[in-house]
């Protein structure tokens, strides 16, 4: 479980991980552009969250919750559209490696 020292900056970066989550969502489901800038945030916000977790066991069930209905979301949004430029194209899987660093080997 998270120590005291871990608790606020684990509270920031998921409120931070909720309002990205909102926004990017929105985007995907009104077929809106996807911009550099908003995926670059997803990333740089999950990396800070893969640093709090790093030496966790137990991920919070409420983040991997909304990690999950995030990738699906997006995966199926994603589907149904085409890419503007690679960085869209990629999007999907580097949200995989992201994700997949937060929960580890393990």
């Amino acid at each position: 479980m998270l120590n005291n020292k871990q608790e606020e900056p684990y509270n920031e970066i998921m409120v931070r991980l909720e309002e990205i989550i909102f926004e990017v969502s929105i985007i995907l489901l009104t077929k809106k552009d996807l911009t550099e800038e908003a995926m670059q945030r997803v990333y740089s916000i999950l990396e800070e969250m893969q640093s709090i977790l790093k030496d966790e066991n137990r991920i919070p069930k409420s983040l991997t919750s909304m990690l999950f209905a995030f990738y699906k979301r997006a995966e199926a949004e994603m589907s149904y559209r085409k890419p503007i430029n690679s960085s869209q194209s990629n999007f999907i899987g580097h949200l995989q490696t992201y994700i997949g660093r937060i929960f580890g080997e393990n």
